[in-house]
């Protein structure tokens, strides 16, 4: 399968690139990176800037598109304006694309950050949508547009609203250490030690980018039963407070290194919160499920990954 990767050497997009060229997928990565200092087996590298004004992809037949290419939640809070072009004109102007050419299917990654904030509550894919940062607002529009191409233009389009991710990078291209878990992770690397800044009772959904990947596998693959929303939950669909992600992580550290990891919080900082409960039951009707050995492998990797870039 020919597949075009939006945002496909960045933090998800690289990933997703990564594996499903091993999978034997020719993948069209664009990206704002105009090329990769090592060569990948069935991965193809485009600048994200040109390649639909000087039609480079004019000669090859695209099966499936994953659209992750956007600002991140900074960019959009700085250039709000450039946002609603990147996030929302930048989706349309690949639908459009997607139409013309043909393609079979249009999957778009948006955030489950659009149900609201702060991300609390029982969240389905039917629970009203709230956005208030710039960075969902405009996910939220562009999905609209999507679903739209689906009832207007008969392209098969999925909205997947991602929960909180984390992981290695699959290229160096990827630059995302300031979430948290994966913050975490360099700190122990590092120092041997962590802190928790922020309210510790405070509930998140994390899932690891392994069992993302395998999610857009099956979701690929997966006939949507007529009269659904198109939306899909990707997360663990189980929230744990900031705290108890630290003392699960802190115990993969301690027998991956071998010795005790100090972990500090604030305990000032310590209000009572609503819980999360972000469904992804649709998604699990496609065959997936997520694996939680796979979490620990992840884990054990971002720390392999921060020991290799410390030695560069």
């Amino acid at each position: 399968m020919n597949i075009l990767i939006t945002g496909g050497l960045g933090y998800v997009g690289g990933r997703l690139t990564s594996y499903f060229s091993q999978k034997g997928n020719q993948v069209y990565a664009l990206s704002r990176h105009k090329s990769l200092d090592e060569y990948y087996e069935n991965v193809e590298v485009l600048s994200n800037v040109d390649v639909l004004e000087k039609n480079k992809l004019e000669n090859i037949s695209i099966q499936c598109i994953i659209h992750l290419a956007s600002m991140n939640e900074h960019e959009c809070i700085d250039f709000p304006l450039e946002a609603i072009d990147v996030n929302v004109k930048g989706t349309l102007n690949w639908l459009m694309w997607a139409k013309k050419n043909n393609v079979k299917q249009f999957i778009f990654f948006s955030t489950a950050h659009v149900y609201g904030s702060p991300l609390v509550g029982n969240l389905n894919e039917y629970t009203q949508a709230v956005p208030s940062h710039p960075y969902s607002i405009t996910h939220r529009c562009a999905e609209d547009y999507v679903i739209a191409y689906f009832h207007k233009h008969n392209l098969n389009t999925k909205v997947v609203r991602l929960s909180n991710s984390f992981g290695y990078p699959a290229f160096p291209t990827a630059n995302r250490w300031t979430l948290l878990i994966n913050d975490i992770c360099k700190s122990i690397v590092e120092d041997r030690s962590f802190k928790i800044k922020s309210n510790r009772l405070q509930e998140r959904d994390f899932i690891s980018l392994s069992n993302v990947c395998k999610a857009i596998e099956k979701l690929i693959d997966y006939s949507i039963p007529e009269g659904d929303n198109r939306i899909f939950n990707l997360s663990n669909g189980k929230s744990r407070t900031l705290f108890e992600i630290g003392l699960w992580i802190k115990k993969i550290a301690e027998n991956y290194f071998g010795e005790e990891i100090q972990f500090s919080f604030d305990a000032s900082k310590d209000l009572p919160i609503i819980p999360l409960k972000l469904s992804s039951q649709k998604i699990k009707k496609s065959g997936w499920n997520p694996t939680p050995h796979k979490d620990v492998d992840e884990i054990q990797q971002t720390f392999d990954f921060f020991i290799k870039k410390n030695k560069m």
